[in-house]
C-alpha cells in the first residue's frame, strides 16, 4: 500500500527534511539576489535614460533658434556629475552582487 503524502511527510528523516529546507532557502537567497539586480539595472537604465534627456540640446520650438535655451550651466554639470557617480556605485553594486551570485551559485545567470 502506498503512503499518502501525510504519511511520507511524517517518515521523512531529518537528513531529507534538512536537504528539503536547505533547497527551499537557496532558492530563496538566489531569488533576492535577482531581485536586487532587476532593481539595479532598472535604476541603471533611469539613469542613462536622464543623460539621454539632458543631452538632448537641440531646437525645442521654431519660434527660437537658440539651442539650449534657458540652461543653467552650473546646474547642469553638477547633475551630469551627480548621475555618473551614482551610475558607478550601481554598477559596483550590480558587481558585488554578481560576484555573490558566482561565490554561492555557481556560474552568474544574467
Amino acid at each position: 500500500m502506498s503512503k499518502n503524502k501525510f504519511e511520507s511527510l511524517l517518515t521523512l528523516n531529518g537528513k531529507e527534511l534538512l536537504s528539503k529546507r536547505a533547497e527551499n532557502l537557496g532558492i530563496d537567497v538566489e531569488e533576492s539576489f535577482n531581485e536586487q539586480k532587476r532593481v539595479l539595472n532598472k535604476r541603471l537604465r533611469n539613469l542613462e535614460s536622464e543623460v539621454f534627456r539632458m543631452e538632448d540640446m537641440s531646437v525645442k520650438t521654431t519660434d527660437s533658434l537658440v539651442v539650449g535655451e534657458g540652461m543653467n550651466v552650473d546646474q547642469w554639470v553638477k547633475r551630469r556629475i551627480e548621475i555618473e557617480l551614482e551610475k558607478r556605485d550601481v554598477q559596483i553594486e550590480l558587481d558585488t552582487i554578481n560576484k555573490l551570485i558566482d561565490d554561492y551559485f555557481g556560474e552568474v545567470r544574467n
